[in-house]
């Protein structure tokens, strides 16, 4: 298959281009030169944003567009002004970010969610900036796809852990984990997550390259496994060859101390952050390896090769340490 990706140059995209490489497919990379596109994909040097490089672009013969960057409804609009009509199946990366503009729902998050009205009043922060270009993305596609316009699969992620994260959530925890201190939970650590392996979403797109299933739909993708942010905690330290750590902080202790809760645990949502998969099992044959596995290549990987900056909240641990040894010498959180 000839496919082109918008967006393979990085984390989900560059594993993906790799994958499909691996496969045995013609892969192309829409770049604008900044980062190397994985040995052995073409590139074309070009803007996702401008009409004109999407022109030219639409001009060759695709079977598969992956769009990994799409983010706004204009991001949307003008690749479908390029490629409408033309024999060439369209795959979106979107994000369960989605659902933040439904804040009273609660788990396991359908896809059918998204076809009722927002919610009112919603505050004006990047998660709900995301989820609104996202979905609005999302709702041009799929009236391309219904007008015969384009061939669309939309896939939901969930997030995603693998290695060169720039995100870097899960490796802030893995940090804490190996620095021998112990990892400061805000009430406890229940919340209740699915996640999604980077290998494993490559080996989706393959898949989908490769076949017809999916088409017409949007489906969350994630790994059946449902784990609480504490199991996250001990399944990673078991990865990762230490102990799991975790002492358990009230929230307003926390921020009596200068730590916001959402800032040192971001896994620590108010709400469950679980997806709904039936739809997903329903309509493709492909299913994620088992979980655990995923998880320990992953921390494995950080472990042993990442030498990146550190998370955006790793300035607040020493003053997390500090708090966790004035609560253990005093025996109880105050």
């Amino acid at each position: 298959m000839r496919v082109l990706v918008l967006g393979g140059t990085r984390f989900l995209g560059r594993e993906g281009v790799r994958a499909l490489l691996d496969a045995g497919h013609a892969v192309t990379v829409l770049t604008r030169g900044n980062r190397p596109a994985p040995a052995g994909a073409a590139t074309r040097t070009g803007d996702r944003s401008s009409p004109d490089d999407l022109a030219r672009l639409a001009k060759d013969d695709w079977d598969v567009v992956w769009d990994n960057i799409c983010y706004t409804g204009v991001d949307a609009e003008a690749l479908t002004r390029a490629f409408s009509g033309r024999p060439v199946d369209l795959i979106m990366t979107s994000t369960m970010s989605v659902y933040e503009l439904w804040p009273s729902a609660r788990a396991p998050f359908g896809e059918s969610l998204t076809d009722t009205p927002p919610e009112d009043r919603l505050p004006e922060t990047r998660a709900v900036r995301l989820a609104r270009g996202k979905l609005a993305a999302e709702r041009l596609y799929m009236a391309a796809h219904e007008g015969g316009r384009l061939q669309m699969t939309i896939l939901r992620l969930p997030v995603v852990l693998g290695p060169e994260n720039p995100a870097l959530h899960a490796y802030g925890y893995w940090r804490r984990l190996l620095d021998g201190g112990p990892v400061l939970l805000p009430e406890g650590g229940d919340t209740r997550w699915r996640f999604l392996s980077s290998a494993q979403f490559s080996r989706l797109i393959c898949h989908l390259v490769a076949g017809s299933e999916g088409r017409g739909q949007v489906l969350n993708v994630a790994h059946e496994e449902v784990v609480s942010v504490t199991r996250f905690l001990r399944d990673s330290a078991d990865a990762l060859g230490t102990a799991a750590a975790v002492l358990t902080v009230p929230a307003d202790v926390l921020r009596m101390h200068g730590l916001a809760p959402e800032e040192i645990s971001p896994f620590s949502e108010p709400r469950d952050v679980v997806v709904d998969i039936g739809r997903m099992q329903a309509a493709l044959t492909w299913r994620p390896g088992p979980w655990r596995e995923e998880l320990g290549r992953a921390a494995a990987w950080f472990r042993d090769h990442y030498q990146g900056p550190p998370s955006g909240n790793w300035h607040l641990r020493p003053t997390e340490l500090e708090l966790a040894a004035r609560l253990r010498s005093a025996g109880s959180p105050s």
